[in-house]
């Protein structure tokens, strides 16, 4: 896995400027282009405001017992600086827990821009996760389905490991259906990819998870494949509220920078800020049976080629 040194030049100002629209979305929301993008940021609005309380509550109570759930917000820079919302909402829900492990399913509905128009995206997976005997560690297969509202079909499966100290997921993502997709004067073409992401905590402190993720997404007209590292982190402020940030930097728009807040609920219990800024131990080791019913870490997001009257747009995502 190579790593570009110019990848962890640390844009503080970008980082500021995420915090700022999160800490004060509620109170002064992202404006609007047109009609569609009123739409979308309603839905935000409502995650902002009711996420916490009610989306998530809601889910709890008609979901099997310690299901998780999750409500992001994201502000993603695009390749002219501007900073996109979206937002999507997730569960994971035992079908079959045992001492052994758990055959699970996860679902998420997200909405995104693609060429600054919303779009809706489902993803339907299904994955089983075997615990070691002394429940130290698991490893887990999954598969998934992935379906945008213009008819774009994706499908992908995956490996993963997960112990207390680290993480460790491969995934592998191939169009399903017709090679392309007229949408208005566009023709899109679903990219075939895959990743592969290590993650885990710092030493003492066991609130925060780092996770780097390396990519490839196949071009098909464009001249050349899409490739990347993804730096990110995660902070969990107390059992219920994650922040997280972090930088992509690919070939195709340099280094761009994300954020996101999370609203979320059952799962298991996990350490967080509101526990302590320090551990006594620099890595608490042991059980991993609290994160059964982790998300699944994969890419939710369908990618794209677009076309238009020959000129073609590496990737849209």
């Amino acid at each position: 896995m190579f790593i570009n040194v110019k990848f962890f030049n640390i844009n503080l100002n970008k980082i500021y400027v995420l915090f700022l629209i999160f800490l004060f979305g509620s109170a002064n929301p992202v404006f609007s282009e047109d009609e569609s993008s009123r739409v979308k940021q309603e839905i935000i609005n409502n995650i902002i405001d009711n996420g916490n309380e009610k989306s998530v509550t809601f889910l709890s109570n008609i979901l099997p017992e310690k299901s998780n759930v999750e409500v992001n917000l994201h502000a993603i820079e695009n390749s002219k600086n501007k900073y996109k919302l979206s937002g999507d909402l997730s569960f994971v829900a035992p079908i079959l827990l045992n001492d052994n492990g758990v055959l699970f399913n996860q679902t998420q509905i997200g909405v995104y821009d693609v060429r600054d128009k919303s779009r809706v995206a489902l993803n339907l997976g299904l994955g089983y996760r075997q615990l070691s005997d002394n429940k130290n560690y698991f490893t887990g297969i999954n598969g998934f389905f992935d379906l945008d509202s213009k008819g774009n079909t994706r499908a992908s499966a995956g490996l993963e490991f997960q112990a207390s100290l680290f993480g460790a997921n491969a995934n592998i993502y191939r169009r399903i259906g017709k090679s392309s997709n007229s949408v208005g004067v566009y023709k899109e073409k679903v990219l075939n990819g895959h990743d592969i992401s290590v993650s885990g905590p710092l030493p003492y402190l066991p609130w925060l998870d780092i996770t780097l993720t390396n990519y490839r997404w196949d071009a098909v007209k464009a001249a050349k494949d899409s490739t990347g590292t993804k730096f990110s982190t995660e902070i969990r402020l107390d059992k219920n509220t994650v922040f997280g940030f972090g930088f992509d930097n690919n070939n195709i728009d340099k280094t761009t920078t994300f954020a996101s807040i999370m609203f979320t609920s059952g799962g298991g219990r996990q350490p967080t800020l509101k526990d302590g800024l320090f551990s006594e131990t620099a890595f608490n080791l042991g059980d991993v049976r609290e994160k059964l019913l982790m998300k699944v870490r994969r890419n939710n997001r369908i990618v794209l080629e677009s076309e238009n009257v020959g000129v073609v747009v590496v990737r849209l995502d």
